[in-house]
């Protein structure tokens, strides 16, 4: 054989070995970091657009409370993992634990989301206009038909938040009676990393999924950005943090990308086509606002939050910080603060105490707790011959 044809035969030898070297490496990793997902229900919620995406549904576990349902949604380039990784480590299981209907959901382009078209990588584009218009509407109509109920609670974790926020200032029949978030910005221009990022027009998406399923086991090594900036190390074991960085993550939309990174240019947070401003609708936000903040987040700091909290025209709203300072066992991290091995006591409690006083369930939890003692003192009581 002349020389170019063995070059050409020998590259061709060696990509296809990387390849079945890859993908091996990649089904060792996903039976190695393994871990069963326990909702009870999948639904979807149809877009206008022909997105389908899914709510998973997390009953409750003791009898209901009767309280509205809970709507949690996930951030940028992750999924609904970050509500459930693990029987410890479950927002979702821990409000359905305390009886309420929990429902997680999946915005377009993410976990068991799906479009009814084949577009190939267009299907993976999006910006915050297609999460905050078209899919939150979607998402709360398809709970509130299920449950027959006539409002929701939303529950955003970082852009989740975000979302949350924007649909009910851009739509006054949001179909929503709250909106909490967890390490939601109030000030995009505070994130210099986000004015580096320039997106191509013609990438759909960026593949950090494969990256972070790449790096995953070893993930505890990478003490430095990204990771060093989503988490806050202190609160996670090792094998949590493989967890949360292999079943979370997700591809990033390019032309969300850009979106952010204009907002962190221009102090923006408005629309692609900028006839809609969705931070100076926050000031029609009349609903009750539970703002959490993560003390330790290194993406934004606290000023982020509190402006947030400022802007938002409710005058019944809750600004919440997660640290040492306020007796919490550790300050947490942007993502850790929802996932970790101690939010379950320092965090979960807080939020589901602030969504079950917002609607009068803290009284209902107290009578049951009173009648549980009551009919444990009455068993252990002696009797008389």
């Amino acid at each position: 054989m002349s020389t170019p044809v063995l070059v050409f035969f020998w590259s061709l030898v060696s990509v296809l070995a990387l390849v079945s070297f890859v993908r091996l490496y990649l089904w060792l990793v996903a039976r190695y970091l393994h871990e069963n997902e326990r909702f009870d229900e999948i639904h979807f919620a149809t877009t206008p657009d022909n997105w389908r995406l899914a709510l998973l549904r997390f009953r409750p576990r003791v009898t209901p409370l009767g309280g509205a349902p809970l709507i949690l949604c996930h951030g940028i380039c992750s999924n609904h993992r970050t509500f459930d990784l693990t029987d410890r480590i479950s927002l979702a299981r821990f409000l359905a634990d305390r009886g309420h209907d929990v429902w997680v959901a999946n915005l377009r382009t993410v976990g068991r989301s799906h479009r009814l078209s084949r577009h190939g990588l267009a299907e993976s584009r999006a910006t915050f206009d297609d999460f905050a218009t078209l899919d939150a509407p979607a998402l709360v109509q398809a709970v509130l038909r299920a449950t027959g109920t006539s409002a929701a609670i939303w529950v955003g974790h970082s852009l989740g938040g975000h979302v949350g926020l924007a649909h009910a200032a851009h739509n006054p029949a949001s179909g929503l009676r709250g909106v909490a978030t967890l390490a939601t910005t109030g000030d995009f221009s505070l994130q210099v990393a986000l004015r580096l990022a320039n997106v191509p027009r013609f990438i759909a998406v960026l593949p950090t999924r494969l990256v972070a399923h790449l790096v995953a086991p070893i993930a505890r090594l990478l003490s430095f950005p990204p990771l060093s900036h989503l988490f806050n190390f202190a609160t996670l074991a090792p094998s949590t943090l493989r967890r949360a960085v292999f079943h979370t993550s997700e591809n990033l939309p390019g032309p969300l990308v850009n979106q952010l990174r204009r907002w962190s240019n221009e102090g923006k947070w408005d629309s692609v086509a900028r006839d809609f401003d969705y931070r100076a609708a926050l000031a029609s936000v009349t609903l009750p606002a539970f703002i959490g903040v993560a003390a330790a987040d290194r993406l934004f700091p606290a000023s982020a939050y509190e402006r947030l909290f400022d802007e938002i025209g409710s005058t019944h709203k809750t600004l919440a910080v997660f640290g040492r300072a306020e007796g919490l066992s550790h300050d947490y991290g942007h993502v850790d603060v929802v996932l970790s091995d101690s939010a379950a006591v320092d965090v979960y409690p807080r939020l589901a105490d602030w969504i079950e006083t917002e609607q009068g369930l803290h009284t209902v939890r107290g009578a049951r707790a009173a009648q549980r003692g009551s009919a444990k003192s009455s068993r252990d009581a002696p009797r008389s011959a």
